[in-house]
Formats: structure tokens, C-alpha cells, sequence
């Protein structure tokens, strides 16, 4: 049986090679059939339109779980003409598929298992302090 697996994962994770692509090889050696999502407004979307337009960015992580992993995980089922599959999301894509799943529950059960990594969450009113302080830790483990 070959199972099929969808990774969605935020543009930035490009740039980190313990959560980028390496884990779909590896799932691919293993007998899977990854499909590798990707969000708009990143480097592989940006040629079919003007990106300085501000109507271009004007979408979130709310758009993102209504509108974009619904039409992953659709393409997906229906190329390979499954009903389900398995999601493995990382940082914004984890949290899209929380937003799909809350707004759009028919989706749920399109999902074998979610593995939802490090969803992200805006803090636009967080203390500038702790900010600083969250960005040396991770610079600190990053390192370490």
C-alpha cells in the first residue's frame, strides 16, 4: 500500500534544513507518496504578479486555512483518487490547518492524521522585552 502523504509548511523553513525538504526524501525512501504545499507570497509564487501591490499581501493565516490547504489536500485526493490522507505541517502551515480545520470541519475527515510542528502564533501586542528575549533564546538553541 502506498500512503500519501501532504507537507505544508511556512516559506521560511526554506532556510532551515532540519524542517525543510530533507523529511519528504526521507518519507519518499520510505515508500511515500509526498506532495510537497506551499504558500502565496513566497519565492515560487511571486512571478505571475505584481508583488509590490499591496492587494498582493493583503491575506493571513485565516485566508491561507480557508482558501489554500483546502486546495492542497483537493489536488492531492484528486490526482491520486483517495479519500484521505496524511498532513505533516510545519510553523504557518500548522496553524492554517488548525483554521481549515475549525472553519471547514468537512476537512477532518479528508485527514488521516495531522502531525501539526511548531504552529506559529501572531503576538502583534507582545511586550517588546520579551521579544528580544524569545529571539536570543532561539538564536542560543540555533547555535547550541
Amino acid at each position: 500500500m502506498i500512503y500519501h502523504v501532504t507537507i505544508i509548511h511556512c516559506p521560511l523553513a526554506n532556510y532551515i534544513p532540519s524542517l525543510g525538504a530533507k523529511h519528504g526524501f526521507i518519507l519518499a525512501d520510505e515508500g511515500f507518496d509526498v506532495w510537497l504545499g506551499n504558500f502565496r507570497g513566497n519565492t515560487y509564487s511571486i512571478n505571475h504578479v505584481n508583488g509590490s501591490s499591496p492587494e498582493y499581501w493583503d491575506f493571513s493565516m485565516h485566508e491561507m486555512g480557508r482558501y489554500d490547504i483546502p486546495a492542497m489536500i483537493d489536488l492531492v485526493l484528486r490526482v491520486t483518487q483517495l479519500a484521505r490522507l496524511f498532513v505533516v505541517a510545519h510553523s504557518t502551515g500548522a496553524t492554517s490547518t488548525y483554521v481549515m480545520a475549525s472553519i471547514r470541519s468537512e476537512y477532518i475527515s479528508k485527514m488521516i492524521l495531522l502531525v501539526a510542528i511548531a504552529p506559529v502564533v501572531p503576538a502583534p501586542h507582545l511586550d517588546t522585552t520579551a521579544k528580544d528575549e524569545a529571539g536570543r533564546l532561539g538564536k542560543k538553541m540555533l547555535v547550541s
